[in-house]
């Protein structure tokens, strides 16, 4: 199957833009998780004021988020609970690099114009900008 076709097929495809939502909001929850958990027992009592905690909360959360895919080889816990990858538009072969993982996850930074970015285009600024895609990974789908 050439790329050009794969591609076109997750285009015309909801099922990957709603896996995607729904690995998106796997990974939120997991950081935030994490987020919390390390950060919320010895800033507590320090930070009592709701917005300095969410600064504190926010930035270990925007850090977790943008190297998501890089902590987990490749594919974050979320793509790889709903079967998907990220490729290269160029080459589906080529292994994304560190650089485009974080250039594609900077836009965490503007979730909501993702999401509906998404919904409309059927792709992210964030894949726009690293020139990568998520795709199908039946093949090796889950751990």
């Amino acid at each position: 199957k050439s790329f050009a076709t794969t591609r076109a097929k997750n285009k015309t495809s909801w099922s990957i833009v709603w896996r995607r939502i729904g690995g998106a909001a796997i990974d939120w929850v997991l950081c935030s998780i994490v987020s919390t958990t390390l950060l919320y027992p010895p800033f507590y009592y320090l930070f009592e004021f709701i917005g300095y905690y969410l600064v504190i909360w926010g930035i270990p959360f925007v850090i977790l988020f943008m190297f998501k895919d890089i902590l987990a080889r490749g594919r974050s816990i979320g793509k790889r609970i709903l079967a998907l990858k990220i490729v290269s538009m160029r080459d589906p072969a080529e292994k994304t690099s560190i650089f485009r993982h974080l250039l594609r996850n900077i836009s965490v930074l503007i979730t909501p114009v993702e999401i509906l970015m998404l919904l409309i285009f059927r792709n992210r600024i964030g894949d726009i900008l690293a020139s990568t895609t998520v795709v199908d990974d039946g093949e090796n789908s889950g751990w």
